[in-house]
């Protein structure tokens, strides 16, 4: 018998975290988690025990509300249990246990247990929305890898050198500004929302100084402008994660971006990292998604591997989670309406 327990974030029992650090991913880490909690995020753990022996968990993240009362509540569901085949339980006592909470409970299967999830009958009524994980095998040498990018990426690589494009490591708040300013005008260009400044800045203040976070700038030769940036996420079993990148598209004939990526890659090497997840393939018809698909592929060449991986949604108080979706849209649009209209925007 499943039980769960429910704990503030600031009151989570440090044997859970020794689990989750063992077990987990990034996503799960308290370091992280931390982050999202300065970032102004509400968070909360669940500890999932079997015969009163910790077998899995979660860090929760509260969504957007309506009156106080959050519209969902949501987790990234890693290798967090000890048995794969028991995952789907797990998670299924974890949503249970916050059903009264929220009106929808959604947790991303990052690759690991996303077959067992998305197979198991005991989540046969949830929502599963499919998605594509592409991952950069790194374990060969930087010849090697470089070898087995595409001729684009090459001569993108090389021509980036020889336009004299500078990398800087991100370090100060100041740079991080630098960085989200490229990033929020390349989410934009996507139609995309870029998130906080404040996160980023946490994500480097927080999680670098702990070897959980990098990021660097690409530099134009000449006015030292940045025209590139990039942030990594660094795992605790040397995964990496290319999390947010931006770039000023005024400067393409640089190749920045393919610089800024050739020189993650050295950076990982020499920590010994050997593998990069690339995050998603979106899966889209539109130029920006193709664009998106065709450049991680080429990047990756033969080493890219790509894994289906699922998003579970289910639905509280009877509702559809699709029903809760747009009142979560409809909700964003009012709040927004009526921050511009008071905020003299």
């Amino acid at each position: 018998m499943l039980k769960c327990i429910k704990y503030r974030f600031s009151e989570a029992p440090q044997n859970y975290w020794d689990f989750v650090h063992e077990f987990g991913t990034i996503y799960q880490s308290k370091p992280y988690l931390n982050c999202l909690a300065a970032s102004g995020k509400e968070q909360m753990v669940i500890a999932v025990f079997e015969d009163d022996k910790l077998v899995g968990g979660a860090g929760i993240t509260v969504g957007r509300k309506i009156l106080n009362f959050p519209i969902n509540m949501g987790t990234y569901f890693s290798p967090v249990v000890c048995n794969a085949q028991k995952a789907a339980a797990v998670l299924k006592c974890i949503a249970d246990t916050i059903k009264t909470m929220c009106l929808r409970f959604s947790a991303t299967a990052l690759p690991g247990h996303a077959k067992v999830l998305a197979e198991s009958h005991e989540l046969s009524n949830w929502h599963k929305r499919e998605i594509e994980f592409i991952h950069w095998d790194i374990s060969d040498s930087l010849e090697s890898l470089f070898k087995a990018m595409k001729k684009s990426k090459r001569e993108a690589v090389r021509k980036a050198r020889r336009e004299g494009a500078i990398i800087k490591e991100i370090e100060t708040p100041e740079e991080v500004e630098q960085f989200f300013e490229l990033y929020s005008a390349s989410m934009r260009k996507g139609k995309l929302e870029p998130g906080s400044l404040l996160y980023h800045k946490n994500l480097i203040s927080m999680l670098k100084p702990v070897g959980l976070a990098a990021g660097f700038l690409a530099l134009h030769p000449e006015i030292r402008k940045p025209i590139a940036g990039i942030i990594m996420l660094l795992g605790m079993h040397k995964e990496a994660t290319f999390a947010y990148m931006g770039h000023d598209y005024e400067y393409r004939k640089f190749c920045a971006p393919d610089l800024l990526w050739w020189h993650c890659l050295e950076f990982l090497k020499s920590k010994g990292f050997v593998l990069a997840d690339l995050v998603g393939l979106p899966k889209g018809n539109s130029q920006r998604e193709q664009g998106i698909r065709d450049y991680k592929i080429a990047l990756t060449g033969v080493n890219g591997r790509r894994y289906p991986s699922f998003v579970l949604t289910r639905g509280n108080f009877g509702l559809s989670p699709k029903l809760v979706a747009k009142a979560s849209v409809f909700s964003k649009k009012v709040t927004k309406f009526i921050s511009g209209v008071f905020g003299g925007k």
